[in-house]
């Protein structure tokens, strides 16, 4: 795919909504495509998460113990390990061909400090989502589904 093609499916995803053109194209730039045949790994629960992938084409199954989610085109997986490393909480597989985009959490870092304007929106769209996740989280509990 294109520089500009990739600059654009970026663009959809909801992290990177608040990223300036130039900073996109660098985050674009960056990254690394991944191929991925039917019934291939990306990870397994557990591994080291020191990145984020965004799908490109194809879908992934994201399996966490009997759960299975599947992972459809313009979808980002692993947007906490942009931040911090930490490890898979789930396994991947491509459920068919896929192409994704490997965002390294150094090359997210160099667009942050890059684009500190950016930074700050990002940091606004992180702390909503962990809001609404405990949000969330504390109505589970509520409700008896989490200890």
């Amino acid at each position: 795919m294109s520089l500009a093609t990739d600059v654009e499916r970026l663009s959809q995803i909801p992290l990177f909504t608040h990223l300036e053109p130039e900073a996109l194209r660098l985050l674009a730039f960056s990254a690394e495509t991944v191929v991925l045949k039917k019934g291939d790994r990306l990870f397994e629960a557990g591994d080291v998460a020191d990145c984020a992938y965004v799908v490109l084409t194809g879908s992934l199954a994201l399996e966490y113990h009997e759960f299975e989610k599947t992972a459809p085109p313009n979808s980002l997986i692993g947007e906490t390990a942009l931040t911090v490393i930490t490890s898979r909480p789930a396994s991947a597989r491509a459920l068919e061909a896929a192409t994704l985009l490997k965002v390294t959490q150094p090359t997210f870092r160099r667009v942050m400090q890059e684009y500190p304007d950016c930074a700050v929106r990002v940091r606004q769209h992180l702390a909503q989502n962990l809001k609404s996740f405990t949000r969330e989280l504390e109505s589970l509990r509520q409700r008896g589904f989490v200890g």
